[in-house]
């Protein structure tokens, strides 16, 4: 969403992507002002050795560098090329800022899943222990990336940074190289942004129990179900519970309307593992 809300690319199709919602009727100054990269760290390869996962960031950095550069090309914006340096992926950040400066367009880094490739290798085996700590300690490669980072919004050549991640542990251990970060994590107003409310399924249920006429009494049963196998997920106190765990759910809605379905907990185990 922040992709197609900020993607200065995208300017022309604002009103048919977020027209009829509240943030299309309420824009902000900022909005489709950006040249947008983004990088995500689920794609990192976490196995092998230290070389090799530094490698594989590398990889990606370079990769999405040039999706960057072929896609705004694309869209009519005159980005010069740049030379991609494989073994050093920082230095080729540094030549992209400065091709998309030429444009006077700021650019909106988006880090989506930016510990997956770390928590990956810290809850792996014992013997892998030793690449966590070689990746987030001073020297390491996820501490000098963020250092670039952050030198690179010091100098106003990330405008801004928007990161993701399954929790703030591995931003923790890499602090001195990117203490400028605000967590948003335990604010109130953020706490149902990325999930459904009971209400919200229930209503669902009911829609899809009154168009294939099945029994009324399908709403509840499927709903304590669901309850049980994926709501209880808080991001702050005081709040509502979500049922965070969309593709779940989603999973099943669409099924649900077949005789006989069974809701049952989603196989997939980086999504849900049974007890948690």
């Amino acid at each position: 969403m922040l992709e197609n809300y900020y993607d200065v690319a995208k300017k022309n199709d604002f009103q048919k992507i977020f027209g009829h919602l509240k943030i299309g009727k309420n824009p902000t100054p900022y909005r489709n002002s950006y040249f947008i990269l983004r990088w995500d760290f689920s794609c990192i390869d976490a196995g092998g050795n230290f070389e090799d996962i530094k490698q594989s960031l590398y990889n990606h950095i370079n990769a999405r560098a040039i999706r960057f550069i072929n896609y705004y090309q694309r869209q009519g914006f005159d980005i010069p090329d740049i030379e991609i340096d494989e073994n050093d992926a920082l230095f080729t950040i540094e030549l992209l800022l400065d091709a998309a400066q030429s444009k006077q367009i700021p650019v909106y880094l988006l880090i989506d899943e930016y510990d997956n490739f770390a928590n990956t290798i810290m809850m792996s085996s014992a013997d892998k222990k030793q690449e966590y700590e070689k990746i987030v300690n001073e020297e390491g490669i996820l501490r000098t990336l963020f250092k670039a980072v952050k030198a690179s919004t010091s100098q106003n050549m990330f405008d801004r940074v928007f990161i993701t991640g399954v929790s703030p542990v591995v931003l923790s251990d890499i602090t001195s190289g990117y203490n400028v970060a605000e967590s948003i994590y335990f604010l109130p107003k953020f706490n149902d942004m990325c999930g459904f409310t009971e209400q919200e399924v229930k209503k669902e249920i009911e829609n899809i129990v009154n168009k294939n006429n099945l029994p009324y009494e399908k709403i509840n049963e499927a709903l304590n179900i669901m309850k049980t196998y994926y709501n209880g997920y808080l991001f702050t106190t005081n709040q509502m519970s979500l049922f965070i765990i969309l593709q779940c759910i989603f999973s099943n809605l669409k099924k649900f309307k077949y005789p006989n379905h069974v809701i049952k907990p989603f196989k997939d185990k980086n999504l849900f593992q049974s007890g948690e």
